[in-house]
């Protein structure tokens, strides 16, 4: 009876979810869920075998290099991740121009960045093998952020480019990681660390060959007036994604700063598990973004009220069940994964899935963003940041790794209630600021 009740729940929720989305949605969420939960997949495993094979002081290590090197792509990418999809799903004339400027940009910054983070490295790392590991991701960082997946949303082509980048990426770097481990039965890490370049530069090489066979031949018109309107959009948008990234990572760096290499472990090893989760999330993400977008273009705010509703449950659909399964087999989760000396780690994860749950009402920001009120949205960053510093700062102190992820639990919880207030006065009309873009 038990058995047949869990059935009926199971069938139940399933019904609930369908209905919530409609059917070619659910083949797009469906695509792209599943190209990261692969892509994710593979990453884990790597990131299992180097925290149990190397020992957290590498771990701590490369964990570091990757938060590093994700300022390369944030910066380099310009802001244009969030603005590229909106400015070529409202003008697709002139998608190619949008494309091959934006491009332009992000090759310019990225070079800039990353013979400055080469340089600052070779002075600044401990040993030739850190110096090594760090260099590497930085040459990755600069090759995401050349990627044009936002292009093929603007144009609905999801499941094409989550095609492309389970087979030419995950599966690729999944494979190579096989034959060094399995085969070759390598101790380099850097060799690891290689085999991630090579992948991520196969999977952009063969994105835009299909893009621009399959979807829209990109054309390279450079146009200042094109590169000047994308710098004044994506600036603000730039300056979100930087201090989202400040965000994400300042507990890490800071526990790496204070606490040292093998702190900075403990910490990532609870950490890499909750960001699988958030990537994998991402892929709803990715499908709701246009469809907000698409709401401003309807200045019935009960609409936009009613559809919020439908996308923050869709969220708490899958959210809310993992953040239950995380906190309450915490232990087991940890112990299943790594080895004894990441025992530290339990507490840690048990705090990052409470702090996982508010991922459910991004479609909040999301929307702030999606109404060109910018200026909110910048703030709005600004003031998390400022609030998850403030934090890390007391907490770390007297908690240790512990206190970095009280700071994001508190810190995201706060600003949660500010996202509900800040929408609901957008919604009732009221110009909190002026926009920045008018």
């Amino acid at each position: 009876m038990k058995r047949i009740n869990k059935l009926n729940f199971i069938g139940i929720y399933f019904i609930i979810l369908k209905r919530i989305i409609n059917n070619s949605s659910l083949k797009d969420v469906s695509s792209i869920f599943l190209s990261n939960a692969i892509g994710q997949f593979v990453f884990f495993l790597v990131t299992i075998f180097i925290a149990n094979h190397f020992g957290k002081s590498v771990f701590g290590t490369i964990n570091y290099a990757k938060t590093l090197s994700n300022y390369i792509f944030i910066i380099a990418s310009y802001g244009f991740p969030q603005i590229l999809a909106r400015e070529i799903i409202q003008d697709k004339t002139n998608a190619t121009k949008y494309i091959s400027n934006s491009l332009l940009i992000r090759v310019s910054i990225g070079i800039i960045l990353l013979f400055g983070f080469i340089l600052y490295f070779s002075y600044t790392a401990n040993n030739f093998v850190e110096r090594t590991i760090l260099i590497l991701y930085a040459i990755n960082g600069f090759l995401l952020c050349l990627d044009i997946a936002q292009s093929y949303d603007a144009f609905k082509k999801f499941r094409l480019n989550a095609l492309i980048m389970i087979f030419s990426y995950y599966l690729v770097y999944f494979l190579i990681i096989i034959i060094l481990i399995f085969f070759l039965k390598t101790n380099n890490i850097v060799l690891i660390v290689s085999s991630l370049v090579f992948s991520t530069f196969l999977y952009q090489l063969l994105n835009f060959g299909v893009f621009n066979k399959r979807v829209l031949k990109i054309k390279f018109e450079i146009e200042k007036n094109i590169i000047l309107k994308l710098s004044k959009i994506s600036f603000p948008f730039l300056l979100t994604n930087i201090l989202g990234l400040i965000y994400m990572s300042f507990g890490l760096i800071w526990i790496q700063r204070k606490l040292g290499n093998d702190s900075t472990g403990i910490y990532s090893a609870a950490f890499s598990i909750i960001s699988v989760l958030i990537i994998i999330d991402s892929s709803v993400s990715r499908i709701l973004l246009p469809k907000i977008f698409e709401l401003n273009l309807n200045n019935n705010f009960s609409v936009h009220k009613k559809q919020l509703a439908k996308y923050i449950t869709i969220k708490l659909a899958y959210i809310f069940p993992f953040t239950v399964i995380l906190f309450f087999f915490s232990g087991f989760i940890i112990h299943s994964i790594y080895s004894e000396q990441y025992q530290e780690s339990i507490p840690v994860l048990q705090i990052l899935s409470c702090w996982f749950f508010f991922q459910a009402f991004t479609p909040l920001a999301t929307y702030i963003y999606g109404t060109r009120n910018t200026s909110i949205f910048l703030i709005f960053y600004f003031i998390k940041d400022l609030v998850l510093i403030v934090f890390v700062l007391i907490l770390v102190k007297y908690f240790g790794i512990i206190g970095a992820a009280w700071a994001l639990f508190l810190s995201n919880f706060a600003t949660v209630i500010l996202l509900f207030i800040l929408v609901s006065n957008i919604m009732k009309g009221k110009r909190l600021l002026k926009t920045w873009i008018k």
